[in-house]
């Protein structure tokens, strides 16, 4: 495993460990016990379109979050909105992948493809009004 930087880019390294453990606790409080999760070193740039972005190990409980580098910059209500939307599409990973392996078979790559852009589209609004409602309910960071 590789050494963890001296410093990172986007935050403190206090910063790091808070969120790592405001991610444990909101992700133990949506029933994500028994996932493990990292968050990477690297941000994603300033200009980049999302706050987060999450990746889910397939055959694992693991999952790999990837912040925004202005992300300690958001006030605490957007930055608990980013964590449980993204700790919501874990929830729906596996519904994701049975919708990929599933149709992948029926119908074929080129079929898939033109329907998961629209599918995409669906599970983030989904995703997104999960996160609105459920993150009133949860503590800020």
């Amino acid at each position: 495993m590789a050494e963890p930087p001296k410093e990172l880019s986007w935050c403190s390294w206090d910063q790091y460990h808070d969120l790592v453990e405001y991610i444990r606790l909101i992700a133990n409080m949506m029933n994500l016990r028994d996932w493990t999760f990292k968050v990477l070193y690297e941000p994603y740039s300033s200009d980049h379109h999302a706050g987060a972005s999450v990746e889910c190990t397939y055959g694992r409980a693991l999952a790999s979050l990837k912040f925004n580098a202005d992300f300690f910059s958001y006030p605490p209500e957007q930055q608990r909105h980013i964590v449980v939307h993204e700790l919501t599409h874990v929830i729906m990973h596996r519904m994701d992948n049975g919708y990929d392996n599933t149709l992948r078979q029926l119908i074929g790559m080129p079929a898939l493809t033109a329907l998961r852009e629209e599918y995409n589209t669906n599970m983030e609004y989904a995703v997104d009004a999960i996160a609105d409602g459920w993150g009133d309910l949860l503590p800020l960071p």
